[in-house]
Order: structure tokens, then C-alpha cells, then sequence
């Protein structure tokens, strides 16, 4: 039997049992949709964080001081008298070096001596705020950073230049700005040259960076950058470093870099290995792998209730061609007893099948698309759904495989009816 015969008689049948095949697609619609929502979130998801990793940039390693006190140590921390426990590391025999950042200026001399030409640029990291006693006010968010923290996060300048490195050593008053922090305090007024007071201390601008689209975890529009030696002075803050970040030269260069470091900062700090020691070495895709984690969590666990849903909706098929092959007795007797055969009955009802199963995997993968666009809207989300032949193809697959898989035993029923037995069916 042709292709074309089978799609035809396929369709008369479905017209002419509107409302059975009406719920039959209905089942597949639903699950489709789940599917087709789960897959589009989760892609946008990706994209998202793929983002992310560029904006914080790929070939980034960056150190952090890990020595966060616990909430006992915080209370702890009031009783002037306290001393740790016997056993402690040398850095940490009173309670006030824990809250007391490791990375120190030697960590920071020592990568940039022994980095094995496998890294670009190296930089501290001091976050802190000042009081703005420029233009509107206000406090806002401060980071004491080298001349290369600019090139390691691919910041683009839209006027001046980025401190250089005289600036760090002389400990100059100079900053560049973001330039949403720079449109408030200078409205239309070229920055460069002008003077910002910052905590009772003028820093003259050199540089605002262009305007950049904020990412999840850095808006540099709203933030200010001076050298790291003029805000720990200016300040008096800890000489030490909550964090330092690396460039590595490429892509691949990112693990050799972050061993290189790792080997450097366990000889610095007397540790023998990274489980014990008082900082971690991560790449940017590992800083943001926790976020993975717990979307792929998220995922699989909507994903399980989507397959739920099809698994649903294919028994709804499976049921309702049941029905229809109950119904249809008579005509398949008829049909056999005019010379049908076995295999032409069984591929007429999977013909049905699949055919209803695709027409509801059209629907689902439409409505899919607008569920997965409402949820993102609806939660807020900062993601854009993404509908790629990927998840056209997949879930166009699963459609066909539903079919055939619930559709292969009724159509398995219908195709064994005797034609005599079937022909005398009341």
C-alpha cells in the first residue's frame, strides 16, 4: 500500500471522528508543550550562561580568600579573650585573622614572577564603598584594582584611558568611572580631568567606560575603579586581598594557569594541598557551575514531569484507538474479507496514530514556545527562550515515537481481527 493511500484514508478517518481524535491530540499537546518548554528554558538558560562566562570573561582564573568565619566564630569574635583551639594553622591562632583576608602582596608579586608566560594580566581585587561628594551624592560601590583589571574583564573605554601602572605604584588619586555613575555626577559635561571627592579625597577621572549591558554578576555602569594601593591607603584597609584574578592567554591555557597558581600559593602559604588551604583557584566556568548544577537539577526534575505527561497522554492515545478499533470492527472485516491484508489493516491504524501524534506535536511545540516566553515574563526571568532546530527535531521525534509506540497495539489488535467474527460484530 502507498504512502499516499495510507495518509489519505489516515485523514478521512480523523475528519470524520473529530471529537476522539480531538482528545487523542489533546493528550499529545499537553505533553509536547511540557517538553517543548522545559527544552526552550533550558537553552535560553545556557545561552544565558554562556553569557556570563564571556562577560566575566573564559580565560579568567580567579583566587579567593577562604576563610569566612562561622556564625559561632562571630560570636566568638566579641570576647576579646579568645584564642583558637590548639592545632590551628599559624594564620589563624586568634579569632581575628579569620575574618581577615589571605591573599597577600607577595601571592600577587609571585604570579606575575613565576607566571610561565601563560598569563596576560594579573590583578587584586579590593571591593569596598565611598561616600560620593560629587554631583548627586550618595555612596556607591568601589573597586581598588591593577592597570590590567581592565584588559582581564575586556572593558571598552568610551573616553580617556585605564590607570597605568605608575598609577598603582605612586599611589595616585585617579579613577575611572562607570558610565552610569559618570552621567550623574557630570550630566553632559566631558569627566575627564574633572575631580570626584570620595571619601574627603579628590580623585581626577581618567577614563569612563563605555556603556555595557549588566551582567548577573557585574554591572560595571554603576561601579568606580581606582589603583588598589591608593584605596587600602586612603581607607586604611587590610593589606591583604579578598580575591585576585588572572587572565590566561587562551582558552586552553586555562588549566595549565590554574595549577601554575595553585602550586604558587600552596609554596606561599604552607599548605601541601587546595583541600586544606586557605583559598580556592577557579575558573570562570566554575564559578558559575553552581548555577549550572542547580538549573540542571531544576531541569531534569521538570523534564521527568513532562515525560510523565507524554507517558499520560500516550496511554490516552493507546485507550482512544482501542475505542476506535472497537468501533470500526464491521469495517475491518470488511475490508479483509475484500482482500486486506494483515499488514495493510496495522499500518492504516499506526498511520492514524502517527499523524494525530505530529499534529499534536505541532501544536505542543507552538504552544510550548508561548508557555516558556509567559514563564519568563511572568517570573521575571532574565533569560530568552530559545527554539532551535535542536528542539524542533527532538521533540518532533518524540511526537513519532509516542505514536508508534502507543499506537503499535491497537493497530496490532485491529490487524488480527478474524473478517467473519469481525463481519457479524453488532
Amino acid at each position: 500500500m502507498k504512502i499516499s493511500n495510507l495518509l489519505t484514508e489516515a485523514s478521512e478517518s480523523i475528519i470524520i471522528n473529530k471529537g476522539r481524535s480531538l482528545l487523542t491530540v489533546l493528550g499529545i499537546v499537553i505533553g509536547i508543550a511540557a517538553v517543548t518548554t522545559i527544552m526552550g528554558l533550558g537553552a535560553g538558560m545556557d545561552a544565558k550562561i554562556d553569557k556570563e562566562v564571556n562577560k566575566l570573561g573564559s580565560t579568567n582564573v580567579t583566587i579567593e580568600s577562604r576563610n569566612a568565619p562561622t556564625t559561632q566564630e562571630l560570636e566568638e569574635l566579641k570576647n576579646p579573650g579568645h584564642r583558637a583551639p590548639e592545632g590551628a594553622p599559624e594564620n589563624q591562632k586568634s579569632i581575628s585573622t579569620l575574618v581577615e583576608p589571605t591573599l597577600t602582596e607577595q601571592d600577587l608579586n609571585s604570579i606575575k614572577a613565576n607566571n610561565q608566560n601563560l598569563i596576560t594580566g594579573v590583578s587584586p581585587l579590593v571591593a569596598t564603598t565611598a561616600k560620593l561628594q560629587s554631583g548627586v551624592g550618595g555612596t556607591i560601590a568601589v573597586l581598588g584594582v591593577a592597570e590590567s583589571y581592565g584588559n582581564i574583564r575586556n572593558y571598552e573605554l568610551e573616553s580617556g584611558i585605564f590607570f597605568d601602572s605608575r598609577s598603582v605604584t605612586e599611589k595616585r588619586q585617579v579613577i575611572v568611572l562607570g558610565k552610569s555613575i559618570a552621567n550623574d555626577i557630570f550630566k553632559d559635561i566631558n569627566p575627564i580631568g574633572k575631580q570626584v571627592g570620595l571619601n574627603n579625597t579628590d580623585y581626577e577621572v581618567v577614563g569612563v567606560l563605555a556603556e555595557t549591558e549588566p551582567g548577573q554578576f557585574d554591572n560595571p555602569n554603576v561601579l568606580a575603579f581606582v589603583p588598589y594601593t591608593s584605596i587600602i591607603e586612603q581607607n586604611k584597609l587590610s593589606q591583604n586581598f579578598g580575591s585576585i584574578i588572572t587572565q590566561a592567554n587562551d582558552d586552553e591555557s586555562v588549566e595549565e594557569v590554574k595549577i601554575l597558581v595553585e602550586k604558587i600559593l600552596l609554596t606561599n602559604h604552607g599548605y601541601s594541598n587546595t583541600e586544606e588551604a586557605d583559598f580556592t583557584v577557579k575558573s570562570s566556568a566554575e564559578v558559575l557551575g553552581s548555577i549550572t548544577d542547580l538549573t540542571d537539577l531544576f531541569r531534569k526534575i521538570l523534564m521527568i514531569s513532562a515525560v510523565i505527561s507524554l507517558l499520560v497522554g500516550g496511554i490516552g492515545i493507546m485507550n482512544i484507538m482501542l475505542v476506535s478499533v472497537t468501533e470500526r470492527t464491521r469495517e475491518i472485516g470488511l475490508r479483509k474479507a475484500v482482500g486486506a491484508k494483515t499488514r495493510h489493516i496495522m499500518m492504516q491504524f499506526l498511520t492514524e496514530a502517527i499523524v494525530l501524534t505530529i499534529l499534536g506535536g505541532i501544536l505542543g511545540i507552538v504552544l510550548g514556545y508561548i508557555m516558556a516566553t509567559g514563564l519568563t515574563k511572568a517570573m521575571d526571568l532574565d533569560i530568552v527562550p530559545s527554539m532551535t532546530v535542536e528542539t524542533i527535531a527532538v521533540t518532533a521525534g518524540i511526537s513519532i515515537a509516542v505514536g508508534l509506540i502507543f499506537g503499535t497495539y491497537p493497530a496490532h489488535k485491529a490487524a488480527k481481527l478474524d473478517p467473519i467474527d469481525a463481519l457479524r460484530y453488532e
